[in-house]
């Protein structure tokens, strides 16, 4: 029987067409509902290690998100200046 993940690891799944799947829980979307991302590889490790680094650029503030337009991130930085 496999073992259970830790909290914030996410899911580990083999896919039908051969390659590993991590999906992780990354925040909450405006209407409440979970908002998750998914990271691919062709082993389990370069799935999972894609997750890590995307969770060590989240912590140290270097994670920028493809889909945050230009007046988001400015409002969003005047608010932290």
């Amino acid at each position: 029987m496999p073992g259970k993940r830790s909290n914030g690891e996410g899911t580990l799944r083999k896919r039908s067409n051969g390659l590993w799947e991590c999906t992780m829980m990354v925040g909450y979307k405006d209407d409440g509902t979970r908002r998750y991302k998914s990271f691919y590889g062709k082993s389990q490790k370069e799935a999972k290690d894609k997750a890590d680094a995307y969770k060590q650029e989240v912590a140290a503030g270097l994670y920028i998100d493809p889909n945050l337009t230009f007046q988001a991130w400015a409002e969003k930085w005047y608010e932290g200046y």
